[in-house]
């Protein structure tokens, strides 16, 4: 999904007026599917939603061999993988965003800080769960 909704904006003359299209026949509005970004907080999610919500207009332009684009088709294997992702992503993120799961790493013995920087956390977030740790006792 990523790639593909990399392709449909870098395709200004092709893809992206098909895509456009795409979502006109199938009665969505024009909406591009959002880049998953390392660096912007939950932005997998976001893809991931706006992908199985526009399940059939991605399906339409990956399907016609004319744009380039069936290398991106997915299997309902594959759908099925995401829509599992997003559901199991909805959560995660909840538990990410609470101030109780960040003390609670930092409290537990085998982890404390080590978690974070193993998961390369910025800095300035280890010194927030640092900050609230200290608040809180």
């Amino acid at each position: 999904i990523r790639r593909l909704a990399f392709a449909i904006i870098h395709s200004t003359t092709i893809a992206l007026p098909a895509w456009r299209k795409a979502c006109g026949t199938h009665g969505r509005p024009v909406r591009l599917i959002p880049c998953d970004v390392r660096t912007r907080w939950n932005s997998l999610y976001d893809m991931l939603v706006v992908a199985i919500e526009y399940k059939d207009v991605i399906n339409a332009v990956t399907a016609d061999r004319e744009l380039n684009l069936r290398k991106y088709d997915l299997s309902n294997a594959e759908w099925a993988i995401l829509e599992d992702m997003a559901t199991m992503n909805r959560y995660y993120s909840a538990t990410d965003a609470s101030n109780v799961y960040r003390i609670s790493m930092i409290l537990h013995p085998s982890l404390k800080l080590e978690y974070f920087k193993l998961r390369k956390w910025e800095q300035n977030w280890i010194d927030t769960a640092v900050e609230l740790v200290t608040d809180e006792y």
